[in-house]
Parts: C-alpha cells; sequence; structure tokens
C-alpha cells in the first residue's frame, strides 16, 4: 500500500482527525512492541479503532488478498456490533479501494443511518455520487455536509463546490 493511500484513510474533518490522532495513542500505547510493518500497522490500528477490540491484533493476517481480509474482519465487527458507523464506514472505504463504488455507496448510507452527522461518510457518499452523474444526490449530500460544517472557510470551499454542480 502506498504512502498516498494510507493517507487518504486519514479522517477527512478536523474534528475527526482529532479524534483519530487521541484513539491510535491509546492503540499504540496498548499494542506496544509488535511485527507489523509500517503499512500494515496502519491497517491493524484502523481495524481496532473501527472495533474497539484489540483482538484483532491477533486476528489480522497479511497476504495477496489483504483488502478482501480486511472487509472480512470488518464484516466480523459488524456481526459484533452492527450499528457501527466506523465498521460501515471503512467498509464504504475498502469496497470503494476494491472499484466496486455501488457496495461503498450502500454502507456509507448505512454509516450515516447509524450517524447522520458523520461528516467524513457524508463527504465519501457526496463525492461517489458525483463520480457516478447521480448531481442531484450529490448536491443533497453536500448540503448536508454543509449543516455540519461549523468552520467559514471549509464552508465557503463547500457553497462553491454546490455551486459547480448546479
Amino acid at each position: 500500500m502506498a504512502k498516498q493511500e494510507i493517507d487518504d484513510m486519514r479522517q477527512m474533518t478536523p474534528m475527526g482527525r482529532r479524534i483519530e490522532s487521541g484513539s491510535f495513542g491509546v492503540i499504540d500505547d496498548e499494542i506496544g512492541s509488535h511485527d507489523f510493518d509500517e503499512q500494515e500497522y496502519e491497517i491493524v490500528r484502523r481495524v481496532i479503532h473501527s472495533t474497539a477490540d484489540f483482538e484483532f491484533k491477533h486476528l489480522v493476517k497479511f497476504g495477496n488478498h489483504a483488502i478482501e481480509a480486511g472487509i472480512e474482519a470488518l464484516r466480523g465487527g459488524l456481526e459484533k456490533d452492527p450499528r457501527s458507523d466506523l465498521l460501515h464506514y471503512y467498509l464504504g472505504k475498502a469496497y470503494e479501494r476494491k472499484g466496486r463504488p455501488e457496495d461503498a455507496i450502500e454502507y456509507y448510507e448505512r454509516a450515516i443511518e447509524t450517524n447522520p452527522e458523520f461528516e467524513d461518510a457524508l463527504v465519501c457518499l457526496a463525492t461517489l455520487y458525483e463520480k457516478a452523474g447521480m448531481r442531484h444526490k450529490s448536491v443533497e449530500i453536500w448540503q448536508r455536509v454543509l449543516s455540519t460544517t461549523p468552520d467559514a472557510a471549509p464552508r465557503e470551499r463547500i457553497k462553491a463546490h454546490i455551486m459547480e454542480l448546479l
């Protein structure tokens, strides 16, 4: 996995990044030393962050089918917690990486059903709708993002983007 792909997995909003950073700090302290390389560890941390289950340190295995394995691990997490907005969100991200936008849309929608103000899921969903040529749906979701964005500068960028889509 390239560094750009790892960076793309980061939270998109300042608040999301603060929450994620705090969670990752707790995970790093709890895990301690490990045998994962940098890219593998990023994935393991995300799975633990999404599930709050440190057992995944021992369950996640890497190989040629890492995305498929990650999807299965996240689905396993959904069996434990079917209302987890983060698990649905990360399944959306995984399906998006696999080039399966219909599945990604489904999981982003589920994340938003659970947490209607989940800004990162809203942004991903709006972007996928836009890529799929579903401009009306994209505008609708971007308007929801606008309603959850308190900072003036991002609000102006979102407004400008909405105007471009109209």
